[in-house]
């Protein structure tokens, strides 16, 4: 008798040990994959994995709190070799070497993860304890990505699966246009079943100076910059609908004998002045520059004047920058790293970066997480507003221009008040080399087809005419345009105020959707509705 006593004491000791063991390794690899220390957490989860094992066994994997429990492990302890297996990809991507693992083995190792991600969400379904002990917004997390499932399997089919060209332009904020800022430069960036096939960095008028057609310029690019020559490929990106833009950009590098480009991402310079202030100053020695984020605009950009198309001087001085970039890229830390993939989230969201494919399926899944930078649709008892601003006098006197925009909203109309700021101070007497930084730009503002413009003051004084015309976007919306020119010289204010007649009665439940152009900095804007402040924020879009 007391010899089974003492084996079911000994049993039972162990069993509590090993308990007690998968519990304290269990939260030790939870914390530490919260605080992103993968490695750390990888080998934790193993030694929980291996306490926690035996319990699933005796059970028959039955028991579901054990089964999510020892998958959650599993997950953790598989974050660190995939993102392994995904850094070591873009390093041998951009130093052009052969990946220690072939694009299939990544892609399967990302289906797998994937397919525990599944596994965790449907067993959690039948738990009793974890389902009511796991914080709501951990299983919120856990259904969302499971629902984003499909959509990873789609990109990453697309990467591994396919041969597809990305254009990537690179957008200068600082001198404003509508999908985000002027197009200085641009790459090309060609991928073949997971691998790197071709990469190039390029001024962009180097592709313009092979067009020798003639594109009809639309209203405002026609008075104010194209100079009687039509639209060309720096300013193709006139519509704030990026899907229409695309279009015609893509339709410009086919006439440059670049016709295979698949898919396009804009980059405004935020993003990249962000990265090189997380990688630390580039030294560019063959050009006895350091470029930080403060300066890099004003180098990258330099005076578009001294360049012409076949010149090699921009090109050497881009594929420089981009050579001592891709150096910094495969050489960062862990902690730069974390800061990197957490900037392209952000910016993305921001607007930042947005997207475009030829693809129906990549075009749909950008649409769906709202990055593909299309013309909102408005909603037939909703009110839209989209001010959308360019920078036509060929300067950066915008980085330092502020604005204030509000919207009086009544029963009847409603006044869209746009107030701006010169920032910048003056540095006369002006030659052909040093210019004003006045802000001479083309304002137009995008609303439902059925608003009816009233009045517009620009400085206190009427105008007499401006140019409207409803747009049918690529990506489906109908809006009437409405634009006319706000110059706001150094040092001064400059106050625009449209006054619009509603299409339909409006009441306080009257949705607004209101939306902020790419390329601008967070905007504080005020609504009223009937005479009574209702909201005042920071847009953040």
């Amino acid at each position: 008798m007391r010899f089974f006593q003492r084996i079911i004491f000994i049993v039972s000791f162990f069993l509590v040990t090993f308990f007690a063991f998968a519990v304290i390794s269990s939260v030790t690899a939870f914390i530490t994959l919260r605080n992103m220390q993968f490695r750390s957490a990888r080998t934790t989860a193993q030694v929980g994995l291996f306490f926690l094992q035996p319990f699933s066994l005796v059970t028959l994997h039955a028991v579901p709190d054990l089964e999510f429990w020892k998958t959650s492990l599993e997950i953790t302890a598989e974050v660190d070799p995939l993102i392994q297996s995904l850094h070591h990809s873009v390093v041998s991507a951009l130093q052009k070497e052969k990946p220690s693992q072939s694009s299939s083995d990544v892609q399967n190792q990302i289906h797998e993860f994937l397919t525990l991600i599944m596994k965790e969400n449907d067993t959690l379904q039948h738990t009793f304890l974890f389902k009511k002990i796991l914080p709501s917004k951990y299983q919120d997390l856990l259904s969302h990505i499971v629902a984003a499932v499909p959509d990873i399997e789609i990109v990453t089919q697309t990467l591994f699966e396919t041969h597809h060209t990305f254009l990537i332009l690179f957008q200068n904020s600082e001198e404003l246009r509508a999908t985000g800022g002027f197009i200085g430069s641009y790459g090309l960036v060609e991928i073949d079943h997971g691998a790197l096939h071709r990469l190039i960095i390029q001024d962009i008028y180097e592709p313009d100076g092979h067009f020798h057609g003639f594109v009809d310029a639309p209203h405002g690019l026609f008075e104010y910059l194209s100079d009687g020559k039509g639209m060309r490929l720096p300013d193709a990106n006139w519509s704030p609908d990026l899907p229409t833009s695309a279009h015609s950009i893509l339709s410009f590098f086919t006439a440059a004998n670049e016709p295979s480009i698949d898919g396009m991402i804009t980059l405004n310079v935020h993003t990249a002045e962000e990265i090189v202030k997380i990688l630390g100053p580039i030294e560019l020695p063959d050009f006895h520059t350091t470029v930080t984020a403060e300066n890099l605009s004003t180098v990258a950009r330099s005076d578009r004047s001294t360049f012409f198309p076949g010149s090699q001087q921009k090109k050497d001085f881009l594929s420089a920058l981009f050579t001592a970039i891709k150096l910094h890229l495969t050489d960062m830390s862990t902690q730069q790293q974390k800061a990197i993939a957490h900037l392209l989230v952000t910016e993305i969201k921001t607007k930042n970066i947005q997207f475009f494919d030829t693809s129906n399926d990549l075009e749909a899944l950008y649409k769906k997480y709202d990055s593909a930078g299309t013309v909102h649709v408005p909603a037939q008892n909703e009110l839209f507003f989209y001010p959308v601003e360019s920078n036509v006098g060929i300067n950066k006197a915008n980085a330092r221009v502020q604005r204030d925009i509000q919207l009086d909203i009544h029963e009847k109309n409603t006044t869209l008040t746009i107030h701006f700021s010169n920032q910048n101070l003056t540095h006369g007497p002006y030659t052909e080399f040093i210019r004003p930084n006045h802000y001479v730009n083309y304002q137009r503002v995008f609303v439902r087809p059925d608003m009816s413009v009233q009045s517009i003051t620009v400085s206190g004084k009427s105008l007499e005419k401006w140019d409207e015309n409803i747009l049918r976007t690529d990506s489906g919306a109908v809006v009437k345009q409405i634009g006319f020119l706000v110059v706001v010289p150094e040092q001064e204010e400059n106050t625009a105020v449209i006054t619009f007649t509603n299409p339909f009665p409006v009441t306080r439940a009257t949705p607004v959707f209101f939306q902020k152009q790419s390329g601008l900095p967070p905007l504080r804007y005020i609504l009223q509705k009937m005479g009574t402040a209702e909201n005042t924020s920071t847009l953040l879009l």
